[in-house]
């Protein structure tokens, strides 16, 4: 009895990092390519606007889809919380900045269109609107199952 339970709590864990993983890691780097693809066939102004700060709307379309396509299938609760990793990422670099106008200049450097090099805009706060986009769409997909050909409005 105690090996079944187990085996449920791993595979709860497991499926949970596999998502998050999707949501910050791989939905991320297929933006980045999507965005190089359509740089070179497009011109890359039109790439930088749809994959690029300060909003990223190629990665939050990207997360929302993925979320909701995998999530139609495996159903999983869990998936509707991948935003707390990066969430946490991002907060433990947010919150105690050390930037000289505080908080607010720290959120426009983040948030804004005006960050310098934007490292930062890269590696942390484009994985985490991925993220948000991809639990949403899983939270969508919970509402709307695989069997269904509508969204469960009462739920």
């Amino acid at each position: 009895m105690a090996a079944a339970a187990e085996k449920g709590w791993v595979h709860k864990i497991g499926t949970y990092v596999l998502h998050a993983l999707v949501a910050s890691v791989i939905v991320f780097l297929t933006s980045m390519l999507f965005g190089v693809i359509l740089g070179e066939l497009l011109g890359a102004e039109l790439g930088d606007r749809i994959f690029a700060r300060p909003i990223y709307p190629g990665e939050i379309v990207c997360g929302f889809l993925a979320g909701l396509v995998l999530n139609r299938r495996s159903q999983s609760k869990s998936a509707a919380w991948v935003w707390i990793p990066t969430a946490t990422l991002l907060s433990t670099y947010f919150l105690p900045s050390e930037r000289t106008d505080g908080f607010a200049s720290t959120a426009a450097y983040l948030f804004g269109p005006h960050c310098g090099d934007c490292f930062e805009q890269v590696v942390m706060v484009s994985p985490f609107y991925a993220s948000v986009a991809y639990s949403i769409g899983a939270w969508v997909a919970l509402r709307w199952p695989a069997n269904s050909s509508k969204p469960d409005v009462a739920a």
